[in-house]
């Protein structure tokens, strides 16, 4: 669990941050689940999100990239 101000706080996220992972070839690029099974990516430098989905119905326990960063 990830405690607020974290990176600008996440802010859109409903409930707490439980998982974060970095882009390996973007510096700019993150993804983050939730408690609540949302997952979100995020422009870290511009601090706003890219896009949000509702993966799963319970905590999101690991999310990664793929080694080119595309996926």
């Amino acid at each position: 669990m990830f405690a607020k101000p974290f990176l600008g706080a996440l802010s859109g996220h409903s409930d707490s941050v439980s998982v974060i992972s970095k882009c390996p070839s973007s510096l700019v690029k993150i993804v983050s689940g939730t408690f609540d099974g949302e997952i979100r990516a995020w422009d870290v430098s511009e601090r706003r999100s890219i896009f949000s989905l509702n993966a799963h119905k319970q905590q999101v326990k690991g999310i990664s990239f793929s080694r080119d960063g595309q996926r």
